[in-house]
């Protein structure tokens, strides 16, 4: 079976409705992942934040679903206390190192 969109489109030049929908399924993670910040760019005006400003609230909106979603994961697959715990500071981690990037890249 398909399971991305690009080689979907190469195997089946005019895919079906429920092709479309069976491989949107599966890229479904990505675009929930854009929710959190996007909602953040589009309160940020609220908060009177500029662009640099709405740019670092949405960041950290990303990096708390990041570490959010690793740990909820991690927990919902039955691993153990200290594992679940790895696991949201293993993201954290690699947040902050996004952060960082972007600290020292602007």
């Amino acid at each position: 079976m398909v399971r991305t969109l690009p080689r979907a489109c190469k195997a089946h030049p005019h895919p079906t409705w429920a092709q479309i929908m069976h491989v949107a399924g599966h890229e479904w993670p990505i675009a929930q992942a854009a929710v959190g910040p996007a909602i953040a760019v589009a309160i940020s005006p609220l908060f009177g934040l500029d662009l640099a400003a709405t740019a670092w609230f949405a960041l950290a909106v990303a990096v708390t679903e990041q570490v959010g979603w690793a740990t909820w994961a991690a927990h919902r697959a039955g691993a153990s206390v200290r594992l679940v715990v790895a696991s949201g500071a293993v993201n954290l981690v690699l947040g902050l190192i996004i952060v960082v990037l972007k600290a020292e890249l602007h």
